[in-house]
């Protein structure tokens, strides 16, 4: 996938107004944010909501208005990456175009998360590689391997995240 992002509008996940508001946003693409804007406490509340708006929209086959819908989940080495991968197999995966995926350090971390995807796309009976992914870059060790992560299956942009190299 290879599409503009001039406009990109974050939305905590755990917000039932602003997901609500972002529904009619004409924008290149809608972050549902499951990471840093939604509170450790929070996150299973977010999944849940985000999940109740997809269900919603499907009933009234109706959709987000921006170009792309994707997801930020948690990143590596928190609890929460588990979960929010079983959230996406348990169907919320079909709703997204992509997943953003914060703190990327290695290749082989988008290699494994390649099959991770491939899964949650078996699960939901969506086409292999339907879920493309948006890397951040916010670490130290992601900067030195940009180019290889860049390479990685599924990848449709890198950002570079810089207020988590000034924190």
């Amino acid at each position: 996938m290879s599409r503009s992002r001039r406009c990109v509008v974050a939305v905590p996940g755990s917000s039932e107004k602003m997901i609500g508001k972002s529904l009619e946003f004409q924008v290149d693409q809608v972050f549902l944010d499951l990471e840093d804007a939604v509170a450790p406490g929070m996150k299973a509340q977010a999944r849940e909501l985000i999940g109740k708006t997809f269900d919603s929209l499907a009933k009234e086959k109706s959709h987000f208005k921006a170009g792309i819908v994707s997801i930020r989940v948690n990143g590596t080495g928190t609890p929460w990456l588990a979960e929010d991968l079983d959230f996406l197999s348990q169907g919320a995966g079909k709703h997204i175009d992509a997943i953003i995926f914060p703190k990327s350090s290695s290749a082989d971390e988008m290699k494994w998360l390649d099959s991770e995807l491939s899964k949650v796309e078996k699960t939901c009976g969506i086409n292999q590689g339907a879920i493309a992914v948006d890397v951040q870059i916010e670490t130290a060790q992601g900067l030195i391997n940009v180019e290889e992560i860049a390479k990685a299956p599924r990848i449709s942009s890198v950002a570079f995240g810089p207020a988590d190299f000034m924190a």
